[in-house]
């Protein structure tokens, strides 16, 4: 029965991999696109177009018209054994487990009667969707997310150390709330753990100058 399971628990990771947006629960929103003097972009400027990374796992790809993290687990363990029960989802071909679903290949390595391979998950966090939109501001890519009249903001700053910051927690709020000093104008109670924040441009930037958040991955 564990054996099923497991077998069960492997069709459902491998087949629900490949490209698309992650999503974190959300309890700060704005009351307008980010930052508000600057224009949106139809494309990402081609001086940000690139490949960050700290390690080879986990990569930050900025194209024209998308922005993809890249994730890679690597030597995941499968045994020859257990494959023969997934030949509906997987084969070996040319020494390499190829997934029929999403016609992908993974780096493998394989030992005796064990099968050691790299899976990748690209999760799209911008591609210019209806409800995406992106801004230029002080050598960031200040990314809006329209949300029912509200906008989730995120920003990724190219600095010395390439930082994706997503301004999302109920902890966030209290932060900014705190160390901008922010006045009973700027900010506004949705309800008891979701919040929004009324800023001016000048606002915004000594927000995006802040570290510490809930949220922030380096590249």
């Amino acid at each position: 029965m564990n054996k099923l399971f497991y077998i069960l628990g492997l069709i459902l990771f491998l087949t629900g991999c490949g490209e698309k947006k992650s999503e974190i629960p959300y309890n700060v929103f704005f009351d307008s696109e980010q930052p508000v003097k600057d224009k949106n972009l139809i494309d990402i400027p081609k001086s940000y177009w690139g490949t960050y990374a700290i390690n080879e796992n986990r990569k930050l790809l900025v194209q024209s018209q998308s922005i993809i993290i890249q994730n890679i687990s690597p030597n995941n363990v499968l045994l020859k054994s257990e494959l023969d029960s997934l030949t509906e989802y997987f084969e070996l071909r040319e020494g390499k487990l190829f997934n029929k679903k999403s016609q992908e290949l993974y780096a493998t390595r394989l030992s005796n009667d064990t099968i050691y391979y790299d899976e990748e998950y690209l999760d799209t966090i911008f591609a210019f969707r209806p409800d995406e939109s992106i801004r230029e501001f002080k050598g960031s890519l200040v990314m809006n997310y329209a949300d029912d009249g509200k906008y989730k903001v995120n920003w990724i700053d190219f600095g010395f150390m390439t930082r994706y910051v997503q301004i999302a927690t109920e902890e966030d709020f209290y932060k900014i709330k705190l160390e901008l000093k922010l006045t009973e104008d700027q900010y506004e109670y949705l309800d008891s753990t979701h919040f929004l924040l009324k800023f001016d441009q000048a606002h915004f930037r000594k927000l995006h100058r802040m570290e510490g958040f809930s949220y922030e991955t380096l590249f």
